[in-house]
């Protein structure tokens, strides 16, 4: 009897990104189904980030803040594919939108 346990596993594809750190391309391999997570600590290694800082997102050529819900907090989970960066694709490393502070 043939086992399936695998049978509905992604494929192992990859692909690439290009991340736009202060007007540098940085050019990254990733796999669609892995976490994002991963993606983006691999872009701040990339750009000569140490550690993680929380203030830094990738963004989508519209602006959008990937991988994050309305609060600006970390979609546990959540893949590249499904925070929908695609192949090909220029984002774009920079801070946050910092909320107002006292005058």
């Amino acid at each position: 009897m043939a086992s399936t346990a695998g049978a509905h596993r992604p494929p192992d594809t990859k692909a690439t990104v290009r991340i736009n750190y202060n007007g540098q391309l940085i050019e990254l391999d990733y796999q669609p189904h892995e976490a994002f997570v991963a993606l983006r600590q691999h872009a701040l290694q990339s750009a000569g980030i140490p550690g993680d800082d929380p203030a830094l997102g990738l963004f989508d050529p519209q602006g959008v803040d990937l991988g994050v819900d309305a609060n600006g907090q970390p979609i546990p989970g959540l893949s590249a594919q499904d925070a929908n960066v695609k192949p090909g694709e220029v984002l774009v490393l920079r801070r946050r939108a910092v909320g107002g502070g006292k005058r």
